[in-house]
């Protein structure tokens, strides 16, 4: 009898509209905020500097999680080697972080108060439609479940 799983095409969709809706967000949060010039031209060289001060790190925390999943994989598996490599990732981590929530807290200096308000009730809503969002794409699935179960009960 034949497996039915959720299509390739509805999981690789689904990341696909993950990573542009926040694209979309930003774009429409800049309107919503009426930015000045001088601001959206602040916003987008502290973004441009955020990328530059993340490409190194991420590049080399990638490489990191490549090399413990070798040592995890090998036949003879060194386990100092790995407690180095997991702190050397955590280590990377944290740098990573550091990076993120300054670049936030730079962005955020750039706004005014009412600025910062509104993006706060921004951020409120927008949770709240990915929330129901997920709720929905769960409903989705197990009704779609429900049915490849079905064929793969009645379909020899």
């Amino acid at each position: 009898m034949k497996k039915f799983y959720l299509s390739r095409i509805m999981v690789v969709t689904l990341i696909a509209l993950t990573l542009c809706v926040p694209c979309l967000i930003y774009a429409a949060l800049q309107d919503d905020l009426n930015l000045s010039n001088a601001q959206k031209a602040a916003l987008n060289q502290l973004k441009i500097d955020t990328w530059n001060a993340l490409k190194t790190p991420v590049a080399e925390m990638r490489q990191l999680r490549q090399q413990i999943q070798a040592t995890i994989l090998s036949d003879d598996i060194d386990t100092d080697a790995l407690a180095e490599q997991i702190t050397q990732l955590n280590e990377k981590q944290a740098e990573i972080t550091e990076i993120a929530v300054n670049a936030k807290v730079k962005g955020s200096e750039i706004l005014t108060p009412e600025q910062r308000e509104l993006l706060l009730e921004e951020k409120a809503a927008l949770e709240a439609s990915i929330n129901q969002l997920a709720d929905y794409f769960k409903e989705v699935t197990d009704k779609l479940q429900e049915v490849l179960d079905f064929f793969e009960n009645t379909i020899p």
